[in-house]
């Protein structure tokens, strides 16, 4: 297990309010997923040799497909899935995108390093994902969307550098949090 991804993903799910997120590596399949344990914990399972090699190149390609996949468990994508509902999967992929670009936005990439697994990944279309333009497109809306309510790291964050950045907002997080729920109250 890679205890930075798990950081990673829980400061995602955290954000917005979603809970405990299992990250787990599984070789068997071809990049990442969103599922469920068997006991019906939200999880997320990825392939350690893909990861290794989008982390190789950019810690934001890492960031958008994690991102991308606390999406599918944030916007319920698994119920529709479970329940046999195949029509939806492409808007669901794009709707997810579009949550990525948001989350790296808020965490302060700048747009060429927010889509650097666009340039990594191959993203072809089929059945159940939409092809590449469509799926950039969606992620600009949710990057273009953006209102984070924190300030971000003013400073350029590197390759592998994206954990820093994502730990530096942790602690701003906790502080909005915080006063959002006393304002609810």
């Amino acid at each position: 297990m890679n205890n930075r991804y798990q950081n990673w993903v829980n400061q995602m799910a955290g954000r917005v309010n979603l809970g405990f997120i299992l990250v787990r590596p599984n070789g068997r399949i071809a990049n990442a997923h969103a599922t469920t344990t068997v006991e019906g914990s939200l999880l997320i399972e990825y392939n350690p040799v893909f990861m290794s090699g989008l982390e190789r190149h950019s810690g934001w390609a890492v960031l958008m497909v994690l991102a991308h996949e606390v999406a599918h468990h944030y916007n319920k994508d698994l119920y529709g899935r479970f329940l046999g509902i195949h029509n939806t999967e492409q808007r669901q992929e794009l709707n997810a995108d579009r949550f990525a670009g948001y989350m790296l936005r808020c965490y302060g990439a700048e747009w060429n390093q927010a889509t650097d697994a666009y340039k990594l990944i191959d993203f072809r279309r089929s059945n159940t994902h939409p092809g590449k333009a469509a799926r950039i497109d969606a992620f600009r809306m949710g990057f273009n969307e953006a209102v984070c309510h924190l300030n971000p790291p003013q400073r350029v964050v590197r390759k592998n550098d994206a954990e820093k950045a994502l730990l530096g907002v942790a602690a701003g997080l906790s502080l909005v949090l915080l006063i959002a729920g006393l304002i609810r109250s």
